[in-house]
């Protein structure tokens, strides 16, 4: 590998926010620049052979960019957000169960979202956030009541 090559690698991965590309660049130049073996190094990142030949692979094709995860086409929403949040925003602080706004957002667009994810929706727009072991009303909640002594033996009804 050649001085500025190897600089290169050095500074991208100085720089590098990113902590698999990071590691990623790590496994590079423990190959490249100092001579390790790919078990060596596999040994050392306790990461497979495969992985490191792999990222050596996208190394020679891409230089340090290579390194970097390649963009993965997703799915898209059949709902554009702009319809939903209207939806949302609509009957926020009606009450409205997660059930009721599945129906609500299939008859105003024709596409019936599962349940979990019309939960989702109403976690992050309908419902406010509490700390964890608080009451609505801001007092603490009561410690769970066993109803014994706290023995472990005894028979369950």
């Amino acid at each position: 590998m050649n001085r500025t090559k190897r600089e290169e690698l050095e500074r991208a991965c100085r720089e590098e926010k990113d902590r698999k590309v990071r590691n990623r660049m790590l496994a590079v130049r423990m190959v490249l620049v100092h001579n390790l073996s790919v078990e060596e190094t596999t040994d050392y990142l306790m990461q497979c052979p495969n992985w490191v030949r792999n990222w050596l692979r996208r190394y020679d094709e891409g230089g340090p960019d290579g390194l970097r995860d390649l963009p993965r086409s997703g799915r898209p929403r059949r709902i554009p957000s702009d319809t939903v949040d209207g939806i949302v925003a609509r009957v926020a602080g009606s009450g409205i169960t997660p059930k009721g706004l599945q129906r609500i957002m299939h008859e105003e667009t024709g596409v019936k979202l599962h349940i979990t994810y019309v939960r989702k929706i109403m976690r992050a727009a309908c419902r406010p956030r509490r700390r964890r072991g608080s009451t609505p009303t801001g007092q603490a909640k009561e410690p769970c009541k066993t109803g014994s002594t706290g023995s472990t033996s005894g028979s369950r009804a």
